[in-house]
């Protein structure tokens, strides 16, 4: 009965996060026609480069506590004592690395800024700093709820983030018509109001001060995960900074907008993820071969899944995208079977990369597989964007997220002791893509892309059918 009351526990999880990612990610999938009308390729583009820097500090002064609380309070989930003390000396760790890291940006900020944004302004520069020094205590209070499984407390407080930070920046943009800045104010504004809050909510639950005897744990595992989340900067925030140095802001506006597609899967995929990490620990805690078997098979289940739908998805791109965005940014169209390609392969990668965090004598392996698909990325963002622009960029981030997924499941074959490798299903993606883009650029009708998809499931079935069979029998028969 325990074990049935937890597994409808992750299932209504899933269904809390999967509603909160839809309707956040639908309040700005809908707010994207709003942007594009408001805002030019250009100017569109110099905002997302500025969010782009601003990543990079977020992820460096955010320093992996986020996750190291996620993983340090399951690990001292049977002494609530000592994990309120370890949670504590985290948010003090995070409170000191954000006030000095505050002040280095602001004396060194025409350097950082300046250097890649032509005539950035000093408001503008100061926005973002805020954003970035209060940024990760609002991650690690939403690691938090998750881990503890609160998924109703997680969803609304993001909720709420999201559609007050819209608010605040539609009257900015429209009634103080304050443009692009008025963008980044209303995103500092929003970062302080829920920053206070956060701290008020942890300040009444923990004492924050540092615990020498923690430390120690507490850099060790943040340190091992920090050099991933950084080269994971390099994949996205750095993919975009090369395009507007090596294009211009007005293609980086078009590629963003374009992004749409990586978006919406990324509202499916983070659906699963949020509640898919605290029951895939409680999975390899078990540390038998029949969980690590569930595991595998729930794993390829899902990445059939994400196929068929990010095919789907690539197919009428045309159709979606003449609906919600602007016709200033339509040129860039063709591209967006490419970028549900590097999502696509990013989602499969995910998937294994909670496995090597649970394993805390693995996690160095997941920084090494982030900074091999960084170095594969630079180095074909530089040969492929001058040559066939936006695709370039989009196919070389596609290599670099593959890379990643290739390394993660090596060592994840190493862990589980049996192979993991899904090239098969890599194959069928990559097949998806390129036939999306051939029917975008001959305008293949509706007719066609409908056979097309019900053509790819007969397939899937005819040469999966004994695999879907086996997963059916594991998640519906033996009921996890």
């Amino acid at each position: 009965m325990d074990k049935l009351i937890k597994n409808n526990r992750t299932i209504k999880n899933v269904f809390i996060y999967g509603f909160m990612t839809f309707g956040q990610r639908a309040i700005a999938f809908l707010m994207l026609p709003i942007y594009t009308m408001l805002f030019s390729p250009e100017k569109f583009g110099i905002i997302n480069m500025v969010i782009s820097i601003g990543t990079f500090f977020i992820i460096l002064y955010t320093f992996a506590l986020d996750e190291t609380t996620l993983r340090l309070h399951f690990q001292y989930k049977n002494n609530e004592i000592e994990q309120k003390k370890v949670l504590g000396t985290i948010v003090a760790i995070s409170l000191c690395i954000v006030t000095i890291g505050g002040m280095i940006l602001f004396f060194f900020r025409k350097l950082i800024y300046e250097t890649f944004i032509t005539g950035i302004s000093m408001n503008m520069i100061l926005c973002s700093i805020i954003i970035i020094v209060t940024a990760p205590l609002y991650s690690i209070y939403q690691k938090l709820q998750r881990i503890r499984e609160h998924a109703l407390n997680y969803s609304i407080l993001s909720l709420t983030y999201t559609i007050f930070s819209i608010l605040i920046t539609l009257f900015l943009v429209i009634f103080m018509n304050m443009d692009v800045f008025g963008y980044l104010l209303a995103m500092a504004f929003t970062s302080i109001v829920f920053f206070i809050y956060c701290l008020v909510r942890i300040k009444q639950e923990l004492n924050i001060r540092t615990e020498k005897k923690y430390v120690k744990d507490i850099i060790k595992y943040a340190s091992s995960i920090v050099p991933h989340l950084v080269s994971s900067w390099g994949l996205t925030s750095l993919t975009k900074l090369l395009i507007g140095n090596i294009l211009s802001a007005e293609y980086l506006g078009v590629y963003s907008a374009m992004s749409f597609g990586g978006t919406i899967l990324f509202v499916i995929s983070t659906s699963f993820f949020y509640a898919w990490q605290p029951w895939l620990y409680k999975k390899l805690e078990m540390n038998n071969s029949y969980d690590k078997y569930i595991i595998d098979t729930i794993i390829k289940l899902i990445i059939v899944v994400f196929i068929i739908f990010s095919f789907v998805l690539s197919l009428f791109s045309p159709e979606i995208t003449h609906f919600i965005i602007n016709s200033r940014y339509h040129s860039g169209i063709p591209v967006i079977p490419f970028i549900v390609l590097g999502n696509m392969i990013l989602c499969i990668g995910s998937l294994y990369v909670f496995i090597l965090f649970y394993e805390k004598s693995m996690t160095k392996y997941i920084s090494f597989a982030t900074v091999c698909g960084v170095l594969v990325n630079i180095l074909l963002s530089m040969l492929l964007i001058p040559r066939f622009n936006l695709i370039g960029a989009s196919l070389a981030l596609g290599a670099g997220y593959f890379t990643i997924g290739i390394i993660r499941q090596i060592y994840v074959s190493k862990y589980f002791q049996k192979p993991m490798y899904v090239f098969h299903l890599y194959i069928l993606a990559i097949f998806n893509s390129i036939l999306s883009y051939y029917s975008i650029i001959n305008n293949i009708s509706v007719v066609f892309k409908i056979l097309f998809i019900f053509i790819e499931m007969m397939f899937i079935y005819i040469f999966y059918r004994k695999q879907i069979i086996k997963i059916y029998n594991t998640l519906i028969l033996k009921r996890i």
